[in-house]
């Protein structure tokens, strides 16, 4: 398609004012006036206030952004007419030092904003550089896109200056966005044969060999997250020794610390009012002391789709190990939350998309740009090298543990091949092959540290919640059965992997699909749900700090 330009500079018009194409338009960005010291035509986010004024720099009105504790963002007063598809390119000189964002605000069509933005962040070097970036509109759920503004600003802790500010827009096209296939040998495995419950058992049962816990901390194993049954009111637990305490739907301990060390514990189902299991096994549970880890410094890289961009189970993980008794942590990634928290979390990402999602142009938008592992090479071409993300995106710093929690996104559409075991096998064998292409990157460029793979956690248990969300296209009883046999594969899979420094997190154990979830949500859970989530990941920490020669 021929491509249309329409150069887009700041102009005197009142805040709200749409411009439509066609026009030459004007943002003064080049900061030649202002007003009380803030660029004229420019609006300072009153959410997100701090240090501005315009100054003189190299013969040129350069905007001059200080923060130490909060970030800062500035945006035009005009807002240009636009719809979902076009792309816009904008582009700035930029220099200081810490970190800067270039994006666009998005609108409605009655200018309400639609609830997120597209933006970029940038690592700001000492001299002047020119910053380049090309973003994607787009419609966001159910509100369509109507209008934008330019936005810039700056992180915490930053310092920066910014000059020739424009804004291009550019008409829909083909060519911009490429997609690119990455493939690399993978480890050779044969894929566990599908678990499928006889006749004659009315339940699944499936159960780790190990949990976690920590003085003080609850950890619990929930009955309905351990079969598979539509009727879970109709069976009841019994766990021996009678350690913890037994309630309607789970066991719990919050362990001290004279239980210190691993006690083996016998699971028993039964029906109620009958006293033959039905299922049984073992689970051992391995108790860390509370100071495991202290005066130690602990890196972590924390990596996940919607569960983990939510970010409440990675702050529960930072609050417990910011207590007395615990080292000295920090956060590696590029989602930087606040209070030292970050990972690398993707709403609706597979394991797939880390090791192969690659956008020319990349913005900073969770869904629609590329894998932060993902580099463009000398030939352009797609690249997955953790050892660049580290050097380039972390400071050259490497981690020492990596959790990952993936797999919804990546076999929730098997719900609707349940018929058909086989093709249910297949498509969690492609999930493996590709978690075995990024944990292949990650081990090559981070050899030392230990790798714990989270168990998928398991639905709320409201059908309702289903129906919110998808009116019918996809189901809870569905989406359990998946779930369930995802969690029996992921056992055998990353079971017995201590040599690769590969671990099982048991996080499917220790959810509450009742309480931990909303009423109309399916998948995400609450903020007790979160939290259930953040402190089995905590105990399985605190226990490899104790036990794991590589974190001594």
């Amino acid at each position: 398609m021929f491509m249309q330009k329409m150069l887009l500079t700041i102009s005197l018009l009142f805040v709200g004012c749409l411009i439509y194409s066609g026009d030459m338009l004007k943002i003064n960005g080049e900061f030649s006036k202002a007003e009380k010291g803030v660029p004229a035509q420019w609006i300072i986010n009153k959410n997100l206030p701090g240090d501005i004024k315009v100054v003189q720099e190299d013969s040129a009105n350069v905007v001059k952004l200080t923060s130490t504790t909060k970030r800062i963002h500035i945006y035009s007063k005009v807002r240009v007419s636009a719809i979902a598809g076009e792309k816009v390119k904008v582009s700035a000189k930029i220099k200081g030092n810490g970190k800067a964002m270039l994006g666009i605000y998005l609108y409605a069509k009655n200018g309400a904003w639609i609830g997120t933005n597209l933006y970029h962040k940038i690592a700001v070097e000492p001299e002047w550089k020119e910053e380049q970036f090309v973003f994607e509109l787009i419609n966001f759920k159910d509100k369509k896109l109507g209008s934008v503004r330019i936005v810039f600003g700056v992180e915490k802790n930053s310092s920066i200056s910014i000059t020739k500010l424009q804004a291009e827009k550019l008409a829909m096209s083909a060519g911009i966005t490429v997609k690119k296939k990455i493939t690399k040998p993978v480890k050779k495995y044969t894929p566990p044969a599908v678990t499928v419950s006889s006749a004659n058992v009315p339940l699944n049962f499936t159960l780790p060999k190990t949990f976690y816990g920590v003085p003080g901390v609850e950890s619990a194993i929930y009955l309905d997250n351990i079969i598979v049954t539509q009727t879970p009111d109709k069976y009841k637990l019994a766990v021996k020794p009678a350690i913890g305490k037994i309630t309607s739907n789970r066991w719990m301990i919050i362990p001290d610390k004279g239980q210190l060390g691993k006690h083996q514990l016998d699971i028993k189902i039964t029906e109620k009012g009958q006293s033959k299991a039905i299922a049984q096994g073992t689970i051992s549970l391995n108790i860390a002391p509370a100071n495991a880890g202290e005066g130690k410094k602990l890196k972590l890289l924390v990596i996940g789709d919607s569960l983990t961009a939510a970010t409440h189970y990675v702050r529960e993980v930072a609050r417990l190990l910011s207590k007395p008794g615990n080292p000295e942590w920090s956060m590696l990634g590029t989602q930087k939350k606040g209070r030292g928290v970050a990972h690398e979390g993707y709403g609706g990402w597979t394991w797939k998309a880390f090791s192969s999602k690659f956008v020319k142009n990349s913005v900073h938008y969770t869904k629609k740009g590329s894998s932060p592992f993902i580099f463009a090479g000398p030939n352009g071409k797609p690249k997955l090298d953790v050892e660049r993300y580290f050097k380039e995106k972390c400071n050259g710093i490497k981690p020492d543990v990596i959790t990952l929690l993936l797999g919804i996104n990546d076999c929730f559409g098997l719900a609707r091949k349940l018929k058909d075991p086989a093709a249910v096998n297949a498509g969690i064998d492609r999930v493996f092959t590709n978690a075995e292409i990024l944990l292949n990157a990650l081990r090559e460029a981070a050899p030392q540290a230990i790798i714990g793979v989270c168990l998928t956690t398991p639905p709320n248990i409201r059908e309702k919640a289903f129906f919110a969300n998808y009116k019918g296209r996809y189901s809870r009883w569905g989406w359990k059965q998946v779930q369930h046999i995802l969690v029996e594969r992921q056992l055998k899979y990353f079971g017995n992997r201590q040599q690769d420094n590969i671990y099982i997190i048991p996080t499917e154990l220790n959810i509450d699909s009742v309480d931990g979830y909303p009423d109309n949500n399916g998948v995400h859970p609450n903020k007790i749900g979160y939290n259930q989530i953040g402190s089995t990941i905590y105990c399985w920490l605190k226990w490899q700090l104790y036990t794991n020669k590589a974190l001594k």
